[in-house]
């Protein structure tokens, strides 16, 4: 069992996002974290969306193999349909972001760095506080 935390900030001014990822284990161990950047963003809605992928591709990408009222879950359904297809079950909840404050840290950092940021078994020093806080 794991869980997957995902947040994302947006920037108007510059059609830009950032979206921020931990996923942590049935202990509260982070199992990975990741930060990506993303152009040409047009709203919030669009950002979140972006983070929601963000989110399934990079647990795609490590191999780990419920319902949603939100403006996005029509396309939270689509990418858990996508997702089942290599997961046994997935749940998807909405939650504020006190309680997504890993993520929400981590998106918000991204936009200090040019590339998208990944780590294995870690995430960066500015948020291991908020990491043992939450474990």
């Amino acid at each position: 069992m794991i869980k997957e935390n995902f947040n994302a900030t947006f920037r108007g001014r510059t059609s830009s996002s950032c979206s921020g990822v931990v996923i942590r284990d049935c202990q509260g161990l982070v199992f990975g974290a990741c930060t990506r950047r993303h152009q040409y963003v047009s709203s919030p809605f669009t950002t979140e969306t972006l983070a929601f992928l963000t989110m399934a591709i990079f647990a795609c990408d490590l191999d780990l193999s419920r319902d949603d009222y939100s403006k996005i879950r029509a396309l939270i359904h689509e990418g858990r349909r996508r997702l089942l297809r290599d997961f046994s079950e997935v749940t998807v909840r909405h939650c504020f972001w006190e309680q997504n404050l890993v993520a929400h840290l981590l998106a918000a950092l991204g936009f200090r760095w040019e590339e998208d940021q990944f780590w294995m078994e870690e995430v960066p020093f500015q948020v291991e506080l908020a990491v043992v806080a939450k474990a």
